[in-house]
């Protein structure tokens, strides 16, 4: 497989049953099979504390969570930057091997999957305001590299078994993820501004 673009992977602390030269090899298969922007990646998987961490200092939250994407500053092509990096991705091994025996798959699938997630959120894919569009670019991914359900479409599953208790007032699921949507939709518009 030609590589054109840097992809590394770090795994610390380490772990034995993930291979970081493996999860690189994904990594860039994952890109090839995206047709998207290409440029280096950084992806560190490690653990539930440095999640917490990273998501407080640059999102404002003080949890952990199974991954993160920081997108790099875009150069033009002209601007003389002679190498592109697309951006870094941080993954919870923890949340993932918690995530891989809830959705019944191993923890390599499931690190492949947040793998794939990142990488979206690096080409500019946002699938709190892209009215799905992440959503159909995951769930062809997936297909594609043999990968198990999407973390877009167990989200939104999950959401949706939440909100069935709601429905007992006589309201259809469909108003209720309607309603949804519209407040997404609202606050995404708010967030452009």
């Amino acid at each position: 497989m030609k590589r054109q673009v840097p992809i590394s992977v770090a795994v610390f602390p380490r772990r034995k049953s993930l291979n970081p030269a493996d999860l690189e090899l994904f990594a860039h298969r994952a890109v090839a099979a995206m047709k998207l922007a290409t440029g280096g990646i950084g992806i560190l998987v490690t653990g539930n504390e440095e999640l917490k961490r990273l998501n407080r200092r640059f999102r404002g939250k003080a949890r952990s969570t199974d991954v993160l994407s920081f997108p790099a500053p875009w150069f033009p092509a002209k601007s003389g930057v002679p190498y592109v990096h697309l951006g870094d991705i941080a993954i919870s091994a923890e949340m993932a091997a918690q995530s891989a025996r809830k959705y019944g798959h191993t923890l390599v699938e499931e690190i492949k999957v947040l793998i794939v997630h990142g990488i979206l959120h690096l080409n500019g894919y946002d699938h709190e305001s892209d009215s799905g569009e992440m959503e159909r670019h995951e769930n062809e991914l997936r297909r594609k590299l043999a990968l198990p359900t999407s973390l877009i479409h167990r989200v939104t599953a999950n959401e949706m078994n939440d909100l069935k208790p709601k429905m007992k007032r006589k309201v259809g699921l469909k108003k209720v993820l309607k309603a949804k949507i519209t407040r997404t939709k609202t606050t995404a518009k708010r967030r452009s501004r």
